[in-house]
């Protein structure tokens, strides 16, 4: 849950290492000109290529010595690597000089850095239990704690406790809040008004012409359909009718969830009743469809209580997924292009609303899968190709 901020707060900070990421180097061979570290997992989700990093010394071995065993001359051989120097007036206390760590082509697993050792007689290092721990220090991360709910600029200023006070010492950055590409329509039909009434009801949206993203990137893209007020304005229900195998017209228990890994068109029969597309090719055929729990927001001061809300997911195989410009056949057997149209049919469970001013009740957002919180061949990390307004529509 999020809570709003006051004018000043503080946000924690922290840098991606070993620890974070379950991400170990084990191993690490020598070259003419640079070494090549190779992880226990894909690292390249993790580091981008030219990011600094240094080696934990503790969890370094040099010719079979660990740490504690090091001669001074050792010590210096492996502060190469570790990117950890010592000042000589003052041994105890280090300073870093990080190694800058390139892609190894073909190799998600591996990564160099410009490290060698002149001489026949080359050193030998090894990672105690496989597990040489790193942590990148050209970039801190947060935890995604930040939300917006409208464009907007935020001075970031880095700060420290200082004289029993934080204290804030210059600027770090800029933090942008911006607003995705609008799809060319979207809306909800809904089958009935009554206020605590079950039905069906339709989510529609279409992709703006020319918005080539789709097409483009050999990724998979992933439909977000969020509703905004699940307590007052629409719950969704799962598909089906009443008492059939999925448990229809019942709403999913408020802290279950499925991951995207774990994502199945099995979910997706679970929670739509059908998908279709004015394309004459079908509605793609998805992966699979996730969800997250219920969220609830936290109360400010002075503030209403805030509404719960929850997100479903589709995601599509790279370039199998939505397209732009969808072609349709007319009575002849001709065909045409036209703009495309999707609708998602769903039982839901209806609210207050107010049918006379439309009101945003579910948002759809498409953006390329990826590591949350992490950027993609679709842009920055948290990047948006287009976002629908599914406003009320009259039955």
């Amino acid at each position: 849950s999020c809570e709003a901020p006051p004018e000043k707060v503080d946000i924690e900070v922290y840098v991606i290492s070993a620890e974070v990421t379950n991400l170990y180097v084990e191993k690490m061979e020598l070259g003419e000109s640079t070494a090549t570290l190779t992880f226990s997992g894909d690292i390249t989700a993790e580091l981008e290529d030219g990011d600094a990093i240094t080696l934990d010394e503790t969890s370094i071995q040099l010719n079979g010595k660990n740490s504690t065993e090091w001669t001074a001359t050792e010590k210096a051989l492996v502060s190469k690597l570790s990117g950890f120097y010592s000042f000589a007036d003052e041994p105890d206390i280090q300073r870093m000089l990080w190694n800058r760590v390139s892609y190894v082509e073909g190799a998600k697993n591996k990564l160099t850095v410009p490290v060698t050792f002149p001489g026949p007689i080359q050193p030998q290092f090894t990672f105690i239990e496989k597990k040489g721990r790193w942590s990148r220090r050209n970039r801190l991360q947060t935890r995604e704690e930040i939300k917006a709910d409208r464009s907007a600029t935020l001075k970031i200023c880095w700060g420290a406790e200082d004289l029993g006070r934080q204290q804030y010492y210059g600027e770090a950055g800029i933090l942008k809040f911006v607003s995705p590409t609008q799809m060319s329509d979207a809306g909800i039909y809904l089958t009935t008004r009554t206020v605590g009434a079950n039905g069906p009801a339709i989510i529609s949206f279409s992709p703006r012409r020319g918005k080539d993203h789709y097409r483009k990137y050999n990724t998979p893209i992933v439909i977000r359909i969020l509703f905004k007020d699940v307590d007052g304005m629409l719950e969704p229900l799962l598909a089906g009718e009443p008492d059939n195998d999925f448990g229809g017209f019942q709403s999913l228990p408020p802290d279950e969830s499925v991951s995207m890994e774990e994502a199945s068109q099995a979910t997706c029969g679970k929670l739509f009743m059908e998908m279709w597309t004015n394309d004459a090719a079908g509605f793609p055929f998805p992966r699979g469809c996730y969800y997250g729990p219920l969220y609830t927001d936290l109360q400010g001061v002075d503030e209403q209580p805030r509404p719960s809300y929850r997100e479903y997911f589709i995601i599509f195989e790279p370039t199998a997924g939505l397209k732009d410009i969808c072609t349709t056949l007319d009575g002849g057997g001709n065909s045409r292009e036209v703009n495309c149209v999707y609708q998602l049919v769903m039982n839901a469970r209806v609210g207050v609303i107010d049918m006379a001013i439309p009101e945003e009740i579910v948002g759809l957002y498409t953006q390329c899968a990826g590591k949350s919180g992490y950027a993609t061949v679709c842009g920055p990390r948290y990047s948006v190709l287009e976002y629908g307004s599914g406003m009320t529509v009259l039955p």
